[in-house]
């Protein structure tokens, strides 16, 4: 998950609102994210993107003149931290794929 809060820009004129985008190359859910997960392959990814700000008029969890995306997806955290430990530069050309 990647969680950012952007200033000074309105997600709006972007196309976002009070909903949810979701993408996926994939038809079948379980088979795409076994793909990223167990096969570490993000050639075709599935993710989701919401905008938290833009859901509600309550309290928010940012400053005023703010909004949040965030991006969500799978991924193996042990496979990329293994990765990391044992071969830097292979971790870091992953990474790039991103």
């Amino acid at each position: 998950m990647a969680y950012c809060v952007v200033q000074d820009l309105d997600l709006r004129n972007y196309g976002f609102g009070k909903w949810n985008t979701f993408h996926t190359g994939n038809p079948d859910l379980n088979q795409a994210f076994e793909q990223m997960y167990d096969h570490h392959d993000f050639s075709n990814p599935s993710f989701a993107i919401t905008t938290p700000t833009l859901l509600t008029n309550h309290q928010r969890d940012c400053p005023p003149d703010c909004q949040i995306v965030e991006f969500l997806t799978v991924a193996n955290y042990e496979y990329f931290k293994q990765l990391q430990a044992t071969d830097a530069k292979a971790y870091r050309q992953k990474n790039q794929k991103f």
